[in-house]
C-alpha cells in the first residue's frame, strides 16, 4: 500500500512540473487594449448639416481584453492647433455652450467588445447666428482615465464640422416673361432650390419685390429696363413658399394685372405701350438662420407689347398638307405639314394639297398657349405662290370645344395682288383687339389662275403671327 501511494505522489509531481514548466501563449499575436473612435484616422472629419442637429459617435475598447478602462471624451483645442497647422485650415471651436455631449465618461469592461455612444447635439438656429465669417468645428478627443490604457494615437480624435444648406434663385436673369392677354391676373412662377434637401424639416422661404435694383441693374448691364407703372399692380402671390422636408425646390409667382388696359373685354389701344420693364425679386430670409442665402435675386424682364408668335400646337387642319397627300407620298414631301404655319419661323413654308384638289374653305386651329390679343396680323407669302391664298378670315377664341367653340372674328379681307421676287409679309389690320387662346386662320379660297403650279389650286405660305401681347 505504501508502495502504490508513493507513485501516486510521484505522478502527481510529474504532472506539477510539467504544468508549472509551460507558457500560456494565447495572447502573443492580440495587441493591448486601446481606446479610440470608430472610424475615425483617415475619415476623422466629418462634416453635417447645421440641420442635423444631432450625431453619434462610437467609442471602442479593442485588443486582448485584459483591463478595464473608462475611456473620457472631450472638445479638444490641442486637436484643433495641430490640425489647422498640418492642413494650413483656420477652423473655430465650436463654443460648449451651443452643444452638449450626452456622456463624457464611457466605462468598458476586460472584455468589452461593443462600442459604446457619444450623441452629440445643437440648436441650428442657435449655431446659425455664429454667421458665415468664421467655419466652426467640434474637435473631440478620446483619453483614457488614470492612463490604464492608452488611446490609439490614429484614431483618438474627430473632428464634427457644421455647415449651412444654402437656398438660391435657380436663375439670375430670367428669359423675357410676356403675361398672356387675361382681363385680370397673370402669373410667372420662379423657382427657388436648396443644394442639400433637409429630411424632415419644412423650411419657409420668403420674398420681396426690390425696385431699388433697377437702376443699379441698367448701369451694370447696358439696359433700359423701367419700373413698372402702378396700372399694372405687379406683386408677389404670397410673400413667402415652403421648401418641404426633403424635396429640392420651391416657387414663387408674380402677379402682373393687365385689366386696366381693357375696357369690358375690348383692348383700349390708348393704353399701349412698347416699354421694358424689370421686377427685381429678392430671397430676403428664411425661417431657419442655419439655411444660407446663395443668389438671392432673380430679375424677370417684362415686355407686354411686341411679337405674338409661334410655335403654336395644331389642332385641326393637320392633313391640309402636301407632307399627308394621299396621291404623293413621295419621301421628301414629309416636312410640309401644316405646323410649320404657326412654328414662329418665317423661312419654313407650308405647301397645300399638291396631287389632289385642293377644298375650300381651308381652316386651321392652333393652340396658343395662352390667352393673347392682336393689335396687327402677319402672313407670309412664299416667293414662288404670292398671290395665290391672299383672302383670310382670322378668329379666336377663350375655349375650345371642336365645333361648339364660340370664334371672333378679328380680322379679315382680300388683299392686293402684289407679286415680288422673293417671300413678303403682308399686314393685315385687326378689328377686333378680343383676347383668345386659340386662332382660327380660314383661307376662304385661292386667287390665282389654275395652270401651271397653280394647278389643283396648289399654294404656299410660310407664316401666321402677329402684334400684341
Amino acid at each position: 500500500m505504501k508502495r502504490i501511494l508513493n507513485k501516486v505522489l510521484l505522478s502527481v509531481a510529474a504532472v506539477a512540473i510539467l504544468i508549472t514548466g509551460c507558457k500560456d501563449e494565447r495572447n502573443n499575436n492580440m495587441v493591448d487594449d486601446t481606446i479610440l473612435f470608430r472610424n475615425s484616422g483617415t475619415d476623422a472629419f466629418v462634416t453635417l448639416s447645421m440641420l442635423a442637429e444631432t450625431y453619434n459617435v462610437v467609442v471602442l475598447k479593442s485588443g486582448k481584453g485584459t483591463v478595464e478602462a473608462t475611456a473620457i471624451v472631450f472638445a479638444s483645442e490641442d486637436a484643433l492647433s495641430r490640425y489647422n497647422l498640418e492642413n494650413g485650415t483656420d477652423y473655430e471651436m465650436l463654443p460648449a455652450s451651443y452643444y452638449t455631449l450626452s456622456q463624457t465618461e464611457l466605462k468598458f469592461g476586460k472584455s468589452d467588445a461593443d462600442g459604446q455612444v457619444v450623441t452629440i447635439t445643437w440648436d441650428s438656429n442657435q449655431v446659425g447666428t455664429l454667421g458665415d465669417d468664421k467655419a466652426y468645428v467640434i474637435p473631440l478627443e478620446v483619453t483614457v482615465k488614470n492612463n490604464v490604457i492608452e488611446a490609439s494615437e490614429s484614431n483618438n480624435v474627430i473632428f464634427i464640422y457644421l455647415t449651412r444648406s444654402y437656398v438660391q434663385m435657380e436663375t439670375t436673369v430670367t428669359t423675357e416673361v410676356r403675361p398672356g392677354a387675361l382681363y385680370g391676373i397673370n402669373l410667372y412662377d420662379g423657382t427657388v432650390v436648396i443644394d442639400n434637401p433637409i429630411p424632415n424639416l419644412d423650411i419657409t422661404v420668403n420674398y420681396a419685390i426690390d425696385y431699388d435694383l433697377v437702376t443699379a441693374y441698367n448701369q451694370a448691364n447696358g439696359t433700359n429696363y423701367l419700373v413698372p407703372p402702378d396700372k399694372y399692380n405687379v406683386s408677389l402671390a404670397a410673400g413667402s413658399s415652403v421648401l418641404s422636408a426633403g424635396e429640392s425646390e420651391t416657387y414663387f409667382s408674380v402677379n402682373f394685372d393687365t385689366s386696366s388696359l381693357f375696357s369690358g373685354n375690348e383692348l383700349v389701344t390708348q393704353e399701349i405701350d412698347y416699354d421694358q420693364y424689370l421686377v427685381p425679386v429678392r430671397i430676403t430670409s428664411t425661417s431657419n438662420v442655419a439655411v444660407g442665402i446663395l443668389e438671392e435675386i432673380m430679375y424677370i424682364p417684362v415686355s407686354l407689347f411686341g411679337e405674338v408668335k409661334g410655335p403654336w400646337a395644331v389642332i385641326e387642319g393637320e392633313d391640309i398638307c402636301y407632307a399627308v397627300d394621299p396621291n404623293d407620298g413621295a419621301a421628301w414631301t414629309l416636312v410640309y405639314t401644316t405646323d410649320r404655319l404657326f412654328d414662329g419661323d418665317i423661312e419654313t413654308e407650308w405647301i397645300s394639297l399638291w396631287e389632289t384638289q385642293n377644298e375650300f374653305p381651308m381652316v386651321f386651329v392652333a393652340d396658343m398657349g395662352k390667352s393673347c390679343v392682336f393689335t396687327k396680323f402677319y402672313i407670309g407669302d412664299h416667293s414662288t405662290m404670292q398671290g395665290q391664298y391672299r383672302n383670310y378670315e382670322i378668329y379666336t377664341a377663350v375655349e375650345y370645344n371642336g365645333a361648339s367653340t364660340q370664334w371672333n372674328l378679328v380680322a379679315d379681307g382680300l388683299r392686293d395682288y402684289d407679286w415680288t421676287d422673293g417671300g413678303k409679309l403682308y399686314e393685315y389690320p385687326v378689328k377686333n383687339m378680343i383676347p383668345g387662346r386659340y386662332l382660327k386662320f380660314v383661307i376662304l379660297n385661292a386667287q390665282y389662275a389654275n395652270s401651271g403650279d397653280y394647278i389643283y389650286e396648289r399654294g404656299k405660305l410660310t407664316e401666321v403671327f402677329g402684334e400684341g401681347f
